[in-house]
């Protein structure tokens, strides 16, 4: 995938390119960005095995922040 390019693709297409991945998102700091933020990283790894893994790191690292 060329640098600005917004074609859909698998995730393994991103997670294990050359490029390194990069995701942008901000969410207000209030307690229901959590979910938000979880739903977000489920979406990004769908497919990888790992979706659930990735939903309770960010879960926790945004409960924390919040």
């Amino acid at each position: 995938m060329k640098k600005g390019s917004w074609q859909l693709s698998s995730a393994g297409d991103w997670l294990w390119k050359s490029e390194p991945m990069r995701w942008r998102r901000v969410y207000p700091g209030r307690g229901d960005q959590v979910q938000a933020a979880r739903n977000f990283v489920k979406t990004l790894f769908a497919g990888t095995g790992r979706e659930e893994d990735v939903a309770v790191v960010v879960s926790e690292l945004a409960g924390n922040a919040v």
